[in-house]
This record gives structure tokens, C-alpha cells and sequence, in this order.
């Protein structure tokens, strides 16, 4: 999701250097990877997709609250009691002390790690122990993603992958999904690329073909913001072949493909093709009776926003950030972002107090949750600098 309305990608943001090249083993991408250093400049890479690029492993419905463990419980540790406290998941996020929910999920982690070495010493089943602290692994790299902790999001997942025996190829699959989505957002394409040619490769020899279809969706989206269009829009339409031949007759389930290519218009500057592709993005999402407010429109609506802010419509711009706002569910960072990008344009609009409140707090939220050394509150500050300037 984008925290900036005043510099949009440009050919030197976004350098292009040599054709994306596809990877090998697949019979999707035939070619090797792209030298991608210097992709994206901190200070011109209009961070779209940061959030959205992002979904959870698991379902959100692991985050909760979790009560202390004593000391002495290591031994005869109650697996029940974890298994409540890791389903009884708190509604509210927005309030949610993050360093308080980590310092419990470490705590848990470390009882189970004592558990585990205790009952293997004394000859005691533990595999229910190593089921729910791969579970607490998954809540803690989410948790950090939340705070906009990408490496130490990525050090959570890369222990599951390094220190775990995962059978279940569905997990495996979005661990590895999930790694590249990490990898990207923190600005290591390589790796990101890397781990999302093994995820496709793992999903083409378990013939699961609405996975691969989003493999190459995610494909598709990095090739975009490198400026690779032609290549972003062939993977994106080879995956909507994919998702109707695994969902017969179920349109809706393309939305996030017509999403990518509204996405890649919108890269690319041809804001009307992208307005059309947001248009059947909307009917589809509604056709599945979800509400207009439901926190899978936000990344819609911010790009509605982005485009007719583009465009110099200010008001519906406006609107569609708005719009946006009313579907923040958890993430405090996405609402930094839309109240930085409200901000924006009620400046343009000459509602300068309102503008003031709505950075303000914009900057609270990355002032608690990223250090100033992130690229988010880089761009905040540099949005501050450029639009006292105008």
C-alpha cells in the first residue's frame, strides 16, 4: 500500500536494467533470474503493494491473548491451556500492545523448547509440543510483520524451515509463499524470487493448480513494479486460465488477478485500462456478499485513490482513501499509510488542520512502530518536506 501521492515510480525509481528474465525448472518461467540490485530507490519506489504483497500464513485467527506460564510448569506443561490461549484470539488489534503479546509468545515458546527437551530425555510423546510451537513461531513472525519487522519476520519462518520436518505440503507451500513476500517487502528481490521459484515448483509437482495460479500472481506483481509489463501480463492472464480451470464457473475467484493487472496499468501510467480492472474487482468482491467496508476492499480502494489522485481528481480521490480507512481492520501500519495519503490530498483541498491531525497521527503510528531508519517513516518525512514546499 502506497504512503505517498507525491512521487510515483519513475524510470530511475524503477530501473529496468535488462528484460526479467523468468527462472528455471518450471514449466511456467524457462529462464534464469534478473540481476534486480538497484531496483528500487528508497526514496522513489512507490511502496504499492507493502502491505497487500503481504498475506497471513495462517489464518488471522491466531493472533490472541496469552496468559504467563509459571516457572515450575515446564515439566507437566498444560497443552489445553496453550491450545486456549493460542484460539482465544483478542477482536481488537488496534489496541493490542504488540512488545507485550511477543514477550508472552517467548515465553511459550520457551516453556514448550523445556518441555520438549524434558520429555525427549525422559522418553515422553512431544510431537503435540512441536505442533503448537510451530504455531507460536507463525504468531510471532506475524506479529513482527505487523510492526513493519520484516527481517525479524522472516528469522521466525526460516526457523520453521531449517529446524522442522513440515509434511504437510500446504503448509510448506505458504511458508514458502509467505518467506517471499517477507524477502520482497525488506528489499531482498533475490531471495524473493528465489523462494518463489521453489514455492511454484512445489505446487506444479502436487498439480495444485489455484496455488500455482497465485505463485504466478505474486510473479506477476514483482515483475510489474520492475517495469517488466509484457511479462506481468502474461503471467497474470496464464493464471487466470489456471484459477477457471481449478474453480469452474466461480468468476469471483479471480479478483486478485484482475487486481495485478489494474496494478500493472497503473504502473505503467495508463490509469483508465486500470480503473476498468478495479471496476470488475469491486463487482466480484461484492457478488461474494462481502460489505463494502470488509478489510479486503482497502488495497482497491487505495488504488482508486492513487489513480484519480494521478489523474488530478482530487475529490474522489479523497473518497477512495476514505473508503479505504473504513475497511482498516488490525494493521496499524496500513493506517498510518491511508491517513498519510488523506493527508495528502486534504492539503491540495485546503483542509490544512485536518491534513495536520491526520499526519500527526500518520506519524505517531510509524514513530511506534518503525524506527527511523525504515523506509515508511523515511517516506513520511520526505512527503512532510515536499508538501510544505507546495
Amino acid at each position: 500500500m502506497s504512503n505517498s501521492l507525491i512521487k510515483e515510480p519513475t524510470k530511475s525509481d524503477c530501473q529496468n536494467q535488462e528484460q526479467m528474465q523468468g527462472l528455471t525448472g518450471s514449466k511456467y518461467l524457462s529462464i534464469n533470474p534478473t540481476n534486480l540490485e538497484n531496483i528500487m530507490n528508497i526514496n522513489g519506489f512507490e511502496p504499492k503493494l507493502q502491505q497487500e504483497m503481504v498475506k497471513p500464513v495462517i489464518d488471522s485467527n491466531i493472533i490472541q491473548t496469552i496468559k504467563t506460564i509459571s516457572d515450575d510448569e515446564h515439566q507437566t506443561i498444560n497443552l489445553d491451556q496453550i491450545n486456549i490461549q493460542l484460539t482465544e484470539i483478542e477482536q481488537d488489534m488496534s489496541n493490542t500492545n504488540f512488545n507485550q503479546i511477543l514477550a508472552s509468545l517467548n515465553i511459550i515458546f520457551e516453556k514448550l523448547s523445556e518441555s520438549i527437551n524434558y520429555n525427549i530425555e525422559n522418553e515422553l510423546p512431544y510431537q503435540k509440543h512441536i505442533v503448537y510451537q510451530l504455531r507460536v513461531s507463525v504468531l510471532l513472525s506475524k506479529v513482527y510483520k505487523f510492526m513493519g519487522d520484516y527481517r525479524t519476520s522472516i528469522h521466525w519462518l526460516q526457523r520453521i524451515r531449517e529446524n522442522y520436518l513440515v509434511f504437510d505440503p500446504n503448509f510448506a507451500g505458504k511458508i514458502m509463499v509467505e518467506l517471499s513476500k517477507l524477502y520482497f517487502l525488506n528489499f531482498q528481490i533475490r531471495e524473493s524470487q528465489e523462494i518463489l521459484h521453489q514455492a511454484l515448483l512445489h505446487f506444479e509437482k502436487i498439480q495444485w493448480k489455484a496455488e500455482i495460479a497465485k505463485t504466478l500472481l505474486l510473479q506477476a506483481r514483482m515483475c510489474s513494479w520492475m517495469n517488466n509489463f509484457d511479462l506481468a501480463t502474461k503471467l497474470s492472464y496464464g493464471a487466470i486460465s489456471l484459477l477457471r480451470e481449478a474453480y469452474i464457473n466461480d468468476e469471483t475467484k479471480l479478483d486478485q488477478a484482475y487486481f495485478i493487472l489494474a496494478e500493472c496499468h497503473y504502473v505503467s501510467k495508463k490509469y483508465d485500462t486500470a480503473k476498468e480492472f478495479l471496476v470488475k474487482v469491486l463487482q466480484l468482491k461484492l457478488q461474494t456478499e462481502q460489505q463494502e467496508n470488509h478489510p479486503t476492499f482497502l488495497e482497491t480502494y487505495n488504488l482508486l485513490g492513487l489513480i484519480h489522485a494521478q489523474i488530478y481528481d482530487l475529490k474522489t480521490s479523497y473518497f477512495y482513501f476514505c473508503q479505504a480507512y473504513k475497511c482498516i481492520n488490525i494493521n496499524p501500519i496500513q493506517k498510518g499509510q491511508i491517513l498519510n495519503n488523506l493527508s495528502v490530498i486534504q492539503k491540495f483541498l485546503g483542509q490544512l488542520e485536518l491534513a495536520g491531525r491526520c499526519q500527526n497521527v500518520a506519524n505517531e503510528i510509524y514513530g511506534k512502530f518503525l524506527s527511523e531508519n525504515h523506509y515508511l517513516f523515511k517516506r513520511l518525512v520526505l512527503n512532510s518536506i515536499i508538501e510544505s514546499q507546495q
